[in-house]
């Protein structure tokens, strides 16, 4: 079996939404609407799981020319040969896992209760057998908050606690986890929320107030760190604080590289400068989406000035998932580039040019008036903006 094919169907037995798609579609063709009452789930999570599995062949998705428009989703024959399956683990969880509560468990269901992937009404927790279908997450949970979930959630099978008062107090935890520095109030529960730890701007902090937060957040997480807009001098001041920190003279950022990340090489994501002046702005956008865990290509001196440049990287172009385009002096690259490709472009101007170039605002206007469909921009000089962009697209196109 192709080993691509192999890690669809694990991720599928694997996911709770995945699943229960796969399983309502076993009854007959559904709406999106439909799905969407039936299961309990979000319009995004709905929408990610379907293009998913519609992209892998499960489940086809079928328009009708009607007014209004309706489109059904249905199982494929790979789709259908999925639920001997779900048939043979439903035996085996009555015949061995109706068990208590576990510890680990409730390590889990805290892990899913941050993640947006926890409600009591879903079926995946009972306090009487336990949980029975709780969605795998990669993201980080810190002991502090998760031994403070752990406990509100003991309390909860012991009936100390209702539904509603559990449901406060674990809201409750999430939200005011947070340390007080006196300068800087530091969330620690921002990694729950969103994946990554808070970043730091560094530009502006002294350098013992940046070595502070920066240790903070090195002991209190578990993901990959950054500090952007840094200098050398800030980095070697908290250098003995944070002994895995690393510092990128041209991305002037302080980073952490610890977390261990599986990356996708059919989802990456290019980089474009139109000239050599724009590589401190494109080597922090490169740099943040790295660090969020893709796989970031660069094309560097690329301008319309010699657009002939351009052209011999049009494989790249074609091949990447996101582009993010850097771009000063009159900010054409972005249109440009926007007009050779079907995938997303994110515009970053930058303040390099002559005098009317108004430090990047000539660029930021030009950029912003584009006549190429499917061009966002961000602001000024903004590369960590727009890697952190082009990561969460890659993340909900894949899968």
């Amino acid at each position: 079996m192709d080993n691509f094919l192999k890690r669809d169907i694990i991720e599928i037995l694997s996911n709770f939404w995945a699943g229960s798609i796969i399983l309502e579609l076993a009854n007959g063709a559904r709406r999106f609407t439909e799905l969407r009452a039936s299961i309990g789930i979000t319009d995004q999570t709905l929408t990610t799981k379907l293009q998913f599995l519609t992209g892998r062949g499960f489940i086809r998705r079928e328009s009708f020319a009607e007014v209004p428009p309706r489109v059904e989703y249905t199982l494929t024959d790979i789709g259908r040969k999925l639920l001997p399956i779900f048939e043979s683990l439903r035996q085996i969880d009555e015949e061995f896992f109706n068990f208590e509560t576990n510890d680990f468990e409730q390590g889990e269901i805290c892990r899913g209760l941050y993640s947006g992937d926890f409600d009591f009404d879903q079926g995946n927790f009972d306090p009487d057998i336990g949980t029975k279908f709780i969605e795998p997450t990669t993201k980080a949970i810190n002991p502090a908050l998760e031994e403070d979930s752990r406990k509100v959630l003991r309390e909860y099978k012991d009936n100390d606690l209702t539904e509603a008062e559990t449901l406060a107090k674990l809201q409750n935890i999430l939200v005011n986890k947070v340390e007080d520095l006196g300068f800087a109030n530091i969330d620690h529960a921002r990694e729950l929320r969103q994946g990554f730890p808070e970043v730091v701007y560094a530009a502006g902090k002294t350098k013992q107030q940046l070595r502070s937060i920066f240790k903070s957040l090195y002991e209190h997480s578990n993901g990959n760190l950054i500090a952007t807009r840094a200098s050398r001098e800030q980095y070697e001041f908290l250098i003995d604080a944070v002994p895995d920190a690393k510092y990128d003279e041209i991305a002037r950022m302080i980073y952490v590289d610890r977390k261990d990340i599986k990356r996708r090489m059919d989802k990456r994501i290019l980089i474009v400068s139109a000239g050599t002046s724009d590589l401190p702005v494109c080597e922090e956008a490169r740099l943040t989406a790295y660090l969020w865990g893709n796989v970031v290509e660069t094309v560097y001196d690329c301008g319309v000035a010699g657009i002939h440049r351009l052209f011999a990287h049009m494989n790249e172009i074609k091949s990447a998932n996101v582009i993010v385009v850097v771009a000063g002096m009159e900010g054409a690259l972005a249109s440009v580039i926007g007009g050779l490709t079907d995938k997303p472009v994110i515009a970053v101007p930058t303040s390099v040019g002559y005098g009317a170039s108004f430090n990047g605002l000539a660029a930021l206007l030009s950029m912003l008036n584009s006549c190429a469909s499917g061009v966002s921009v961000v602001n000024i000089d903004n590369g960590f903006g727009a890697g952190v962009l082009a990561s969460k697209i890659n993340r909900l196109s894949g899968g």
